[in-house]
């Protein structure tokens, strides 16, 4: 399963990337962009408490971190291929930190037989922590019970081959 998953750079220009690199490479620490903390979720305790927890960096990207996710993101396509499990993923049409479009990229290139999208209207990036978290975690125990017995099945046939 796959929650928002961070795969799309399309919003960088050739530029930006570039520039990326190279801050990576000349000021890897400076702080080159910082998420918009109440695009977590639409409830407001859970942006207080995210504020809260002393484990949570709110404080900007570095540009070698940047620099680093940009590089592995652009090597995902070509990776989703070896993805043949069912793979469920879920996404929030409302989603600021990672636009829904990153899940377009799993469906065009995973390669899964059995590949579910599931995108959730109006939410936003962490949907476990929406106020619809119930029908998100519903849908998530559905699409796993739907699929026990071949789960299952594969399981034992991976433990089988080792």
């Amino acid at each position: 399963m796959l929650s928002s998953p961070a795969l799309d750079t399309s919003a960088a220009t050739g530029a930006q990337k570039l520039v990326a690199l190279l801050l990576s490479r000349l000021l890897p620490d400076a702080g080159v962009a910082r998420g918009d903390l109440n695009a977590i979720s639409r409830d407001q305790e859970v942006v207080q408490a995210f504020r809260a927890d002393a484990l949570n960096y709110t404080g900007k990207l570095r540009a070698r971190t940047g620099a680093e996710i940009m590089l592995a993101v652009s090597a995902m396509p070509q990776r989703l291929t070896s993805l043949t499990l069912p793979l469920l993923v879920l996404h929030g049409s409302a989603d600021r930190l990672v636009p829904p479009a990153a899940s377009e990229v799993v469906r065009a290139n995973a390669g899964s037989p059995d590949l579910t999208v599931k995108i959730y209207d109006g939410l936003y990036h962490e949907l476990h922590n929406e106020p619809e978290q119930q029908e998100v975690l519903d849908g998530i125990v559905a699409w796993l019970d739907a699929r026990r017995d071949t789960l299952r099945y594969e399981e034992q046939a991976r433990g089988n081959q080792r």
